[in-house]
């Protein structure tokens, strides 16, 4: 069973087009001011991506004015 945590991280490095390490991930995630909550959707749309690669990860990352007007 993969870490949770593990997949977070990842999902979060293919978003920011960042090499995976662990230690710059959890650095770049604190400093982006966004709600765990969307983080989470990044990961739910991350996982969708990773099963269909021919979808654009873009597509489907929440812009900060969609998370201001869902307020």
């Amino acid at each position: 069973m993969v870490n949770s945590d593990d997949e977070l991280f990842k999902a979060f490095a293919v978003w920011k087009r960042m090499d995976y390490r662990k230690r710059d991930v959890a650095w770049a995630m604190l400093q982006v001011h966004r709600r765990p909550i969307d983080i989470l959707k990044i990961v739910r749309r991350y996982n969708k991506f990773r099963k269909n690669p021919s979808i654009r990860l873009d597509d489907f990352i929440p812009t900060e004015q969609e998370t201001y007007e869902a307020d």
